[in-house]
């Protein structure tokens, strides 16, 4: 009896786990898996517990890339669009069928705020595709304006 007490009481902490990790933008984690670390152009940056300005953030993760290829942008968009499906809120604007700019706020993982930020200057005539990921007890209007 004490053995099934144990396995239920697993079972029942293996269950409530599922709504944290199904909230985890995972498409979007794993395009910091490195693959991009060897892309001409390419910048990846990552930072847990420290600051951006004034302002501190739990985490910060960004990869730029300057000219990227077709695969490159699509593969980046796809991981935003399906990330993006799970978010609270969201502020998107497309050019020539393509996402070209997306502000996204996911539901908060322990009382911490998180953000997406993505931006595809190519379709606009620029040159570089930029992807913020943020988790910060900072507001969103905050993120803005530290973005700006």
């Amino acid at each position: 009896m004490k053995h099934a007490t144990h396995l239920i009481f697993l079972l029942a902490m293996a269950l409530a786990a599922l709504p944290l990790r199904a909230a985890t933008p995972a498409a979007i984690n794993s395009l910091f898996d490195g693959r991009f670390n060897d892309t001409p152009g390419a910048r990846v940056t990552m930072m847990e517990n420290g600051r951006l300005g004034k302002q501190s953030v739990r985490v910060f993760k960004s990869l730029s890339i300057e000219n990227p290829d077709n695969d490159c942008a699509s593969e980046i968009e796809t991981a935003v669009k399906r990330d993006g499906a799970a978010a609270t809120s969201r502020e998107v604007q497309f050019r020539d069928g393509k996402l070209y700019y997306g502000f996204y706020t996911f539901p908060d993982k322990n009382k911490t705020h998180r953000y997406l930020l993505y931006l595809n200057q190519i379709p606009a005539g620029g040159t570089q595709l930029i992807l913020i990921y943020i988790e910060s007890s900072l507001s969103a209007k905050q993120i803005r304006e530290l973005l700006k």
